[in-house]
């Protein structure tokens, strides 16, 4: 048994044609005994919009990089929470910055409004790459400074910056660790492909592959493929790298 991780956003859905091949050979990977995971910035009700939109086969979802994940049948099997005051700094931060504003990451959805009562697992200031000033990026890294127990990073889409803040060492690698241990998976047996900054633990934690042209993934990819059926149909016929 393999496990697949496939990130959703510029990786599984590059084009429309591309996602009826993918599609096409997920159910085949399924079928003959393996498990795939979405695993997507996205939240949980995002994400299964474009699951259902698509009709895409799937095992688990791996939602809000990481922070949560869910079976088939919709059932929460991981989750994370975040400190409120560091909530709080993060909110101050937005307020004095030319932020669009915060995404929290709820279980279900993602939202601009701060609950405090609700359990949050990760955040995200999102900030347009032209108001991005060395005075933002000051007061971020005094963010990471203040809090040491929790992860600094951004990355951006589309002319858009998330500067995410999260437990630390939570990542994509999360749920694909957790999942590792339940269903007792050889990490060589275990096999990912990405295309964004938010995808490089995954890639290097695992037999990890770049689906974009990206430096970065690219030294810590094991190579590149241009589909996720490509490495799906690879796997199977036992023709792909592993570390």
């Amino acid at each position: 048994m393999s496990i697949l991780v496939s990130d959703y956003d510029g990786t599984f859905d590059k084009n429309i044609f591309d996602i009826k091949l993918n599609c096409i050979a997920i159910a085949s990977f399924i079928e003959k005994g393996n498990i795939f995971v979405l695993s997507s910035g996205r939240s949980y009700k995002s994400l299964l919009n474009k699951v259902n939109s698509h009709d895409i086969p799937y095992n688990f979802l791996a939602t809000c990089d990481g922070s949560y994940l869910y079976d088939s049948n919709g059932n929460l099997l991981l989750s994370h929470s975040m400190d409120h005051n560091v909530i709080s700094e993060v909110i101050t931060l937005s307020e004095n910055s030319k932020c669009r504003g915060i995404d929290f990451a709820y279980e279900k959805d993602y939202s601009s409004q701060y609950v405090a009562s609700e359990n949050i697992s990760c955040l995200a200031l999102v900030i347009d790459e032209k108001n991005i000033s060395s005075d933002f990026f000051q007061k971020f890294n005094q963010l990471k400074e203040n809090n040491p127990f929790y992860d600094y990073n951004y990355y951006g889409y589309n002319g858009v910056f998330y500067f995410m803040v999260k437990c630390k060492g939570l990542s994509k690698s999360s749920p694909i660790n957790f999942l590792r241990n339940k269903l007792s998976i050889p990490r060589d047996e275990i096999y990912t492909i990405g295309d964004n900054l938010n995808d490089l633990e995954m890639i290097s934690d695992f037999n990890g592959f770049a689906i974009s042209d990206d430096e970065t993934l690219q030294k810590i990819s094991l190579g590149k493929y241009d589909s996720v059926h490509g490495l799906a149909e690879d796997i199977l016929n036992r023709k792909v790298k592993r570390r």
